[in-house]
């Protein structure tokens, strides 16, 4: 049972079964394209002591950093692989559940695809608020990069996903929780215009999706904006560019 040690890193282990990372790596990906879904899930498992070898953690200087990166990138298309497979065969639950192991032994985000993947199974089973714990628990602190490219496509992503499956208000959630850490632009203006206020929506660089959410978030804002004592309607205008 106890084949690999956690300090082996990528080459041949210490156990009785002498394969490198890359041939598990190789192995999975061979058992996803049969249709195996529970030999890549078992498969995972011998990913581990490998994926613990390159955390992010164990880097003490920027040369380090490159190496254990490289030799993560060398691992990571496993993930998607994984998910793929798992999401044909609807384990939606294996899929959350190998991607929340995943961040725990590598100490990194897991592959942008590898989420996606995860995504669309779920929002096909409607189950929105899950897709929103998941962006959430992948996009945390700790695992942001310097820029936010990769959290913006995940955002942008899961919300054409849960727009197209109709499960709007998880969409607007996802939109929500976006918007105040960067993730997502927001343009919102009010002028005085004509002794009213004008409000400007400027929605460049969304798809319909996001553009669908950020219209749904900004009227919803401006009605909970209206005290609750005022009788008279609401009149400003709201301009959409």
């Amino acid at each position: 049972s106890e084949v690999y040690n956690a300090g082996t890193s990528l080459g041949v282990s210490k156990g009785c079964i002498g394969m490198k990372a890359v041939e598990w790596r190789s192995l999975l990906i061979a058992a996803a394209k049969s249709g195996h879904w529970k030999v890549c899930l078992s498969t995972l498992q011998f990913l581990r002591p490998y994926l613990e070898a390159v955390h992010v953690s164990l880097a003490e200087n920027d040369e380090e950093r490159i190496l254990l990166q490289r030799d993560y990138d060398r691992i990571a298309p496993a993930l998607t692989t994984a998910i793929r497979c798992l999401a044909i065969r609807s384990q939606y639950a294996w899929c959350v559940r190998i991607l929340y192991d995943w961040i725990e032994w590598s100490g990194r985000a897991p592959p942008k695809g590898a989420v996606l993947g995860a995504v669309r199974i779920l929002a096909a089973r409607g189950r929105g608020q899950e897709v929103n714990s998941l962006l959430a628990h992948c996009t945390t602190s700790s695992l942001s990069s310097d820029t936010v490219v990769y959290e913006r496509s995940l955002y942008v992503g899961a919300i054409t996903t849960l727009y197209n499956e109709g499960l709007y208000d998880d969409a607007d959630d996802a939109f929500v929780a976006a918007i105040p850490r960067g993730f997502l632009p927001l343009s919102l203006e009010r002028q005085a215009f004509d002794a009213e206020q004008r409000i400007t929506l400027d929605l460049h660089g969304m798809n319909v999706a996001v553009a669908h959410s950020a219209v749904r978030m900004a009227l919803q804002q401006e009605v909970l904006s209206i005290s609750w004592n005022r009788t008279e309607l609401w009149a400003n205008d709201m301009v959409i560019v």
